[in-house]
């Protein structure tokens, strides 16, 4: 039972025989119960389910309307504030008051009817088996594992973000296909111009487009701010142990602060690819942007983070090497389909 419950000395007094066990949180109290230590834990069943759903707890079973004696014990909530402090509750007061028929549906929908619509209620936790086992296992820890779920290949990433017991975790789980790998860019920012160069030095298109070669730029095409997804992650990571510590809410700017040609990126791919794939050069698009460079002043003061792979030729290297598993894995894939 969590520590300081008024209903423990009554519960001792009437089943002296049953050891009580007091724990720090309800959560320690169920992993007492999973781990064999304790026969059972005794606390509101929303809020045991509440972190069943939200810590991935497995393998427990719920029982309610508990017998504790003829007598009934105390089933009201008491809502306690300091005595100097009396408009505190005249606050508290007025909240209630103002909560509404949709808003007691609600409390009563996720609170009071906890196993009613378990299916359908969205949850902040994301439930992938594939960051549960990243999670638990730290060689797996900080960096892209791919996974299938449904059938769909998922690139997935977990990190841990604090110390303790129960730490937090930073999950992300997206669609392959979505990204231009190992950058974590929505595919449709920048589709034009970083995976068309990794695309035509694997052969997967005859050629690519350069839109404008005459902007005042060192080579006449348009200037971008490329980041590698390890450096990315390891940004995330930082940004969140500085909101644990802490630190206020703050915009940043995620990047190294210089940028590429698209040009540069052509010539860089064509170098760690050996290809001299085709090269179209075409005109101006309406609405690009010449020279789009992160300002990382704020970031770098901010944070505790330090790029490792500020470097055009591993950025290439690493999104050849990834486009070509990825195009391989699509051939055998086809190939099994062909043969069943």
């Amino acid at each position: 039972i969590p520590a300081g419950w008024s209903i423990i000395p009554l519960l001792r007094a009437r089943f002296p025989q049953i050891e009580i066990v007091e724990t720090d949180t309800t959560l320690a109290a169920l992993e007492m119960v999973l781990a064999g230590q304790a026969t059972a834990a005794l606390d509101n069943e929303a809020i045991m389910r509440f972190l069943e759903r939200t810590y991935f707890l497995t393998g427990l079973q719920f029982h309610g309307e508990a017998i504790f004696g003829e007598d009934k014990l105390p089933n009201t909530l008491h809502i306690v504030v300091p005595a100097d402090r009396p408009q505190l509750r005249e606050l508290i007061d007025k909240a209630i008051a103002a909560i509404g028929e949709e808003q007691f549906a609600y409390l009563a929908d996720k609170w009071l009817e906890p196993g009613s619509n378990a299916s359908t209620r969205q949850s902040n936790a994301v439930p992938s088996d594939a960051l549960i086992q990243i999670a638990t296992n730290p060689d797996m820890q900080g960096q892209l594992i791919e996974t299938q779920i449904n059938g769909e290949t998922y690139l997935a990433y977990a990190a841990r973000t604090g110390e303790g017991q129960n730490p937090l975790y930073i999950g992300i789980l997206t669609p392959s296909d979505a990204l231009v790998a190992p950058f974590l860019i929505p595919l449709d920012w920048v589709k034009d111009k970083a995976i068309a160069q990794v695309e035509a030095a694997t052969g997967q298109r005859a050629r690519i487009e350069v839109f404008g070669t005459d902007y005042p730029t060192p080579d006449g095409s348009c200037i971008r701010d490329f980041i590698h997804v390890s450096d990315l992650a390891q940004a995330h990571r930082a940004a969140l142990a500085y909101l644990r510590d802490g630190g206020p809410s703050v915009t940043l700017n995620c990047g190294y602060g210089r940028g590429y040609t698209v040009i540069e990126t052509i010539e860089a791919v064509r170098r760690v690819s050996g290809r001299q794939f085709a090269v179209q050069y075409g005109q101006r698009r309406p609405g690009d942007i010449m020279t789009m460079i992160a300002d990382t002043t704020r970031i770098r003061n901010t944070l505790d983070w330090t790029p490792q792979f500020d470097d055009l030729d591993t950025i290439a290297a690493h999104a050849l090497a990834w486009e070509t598993r990825l195009m391989r894995e699509r051939e055998n894939q086809q190939a099994e389909q062909a043969s069943a």
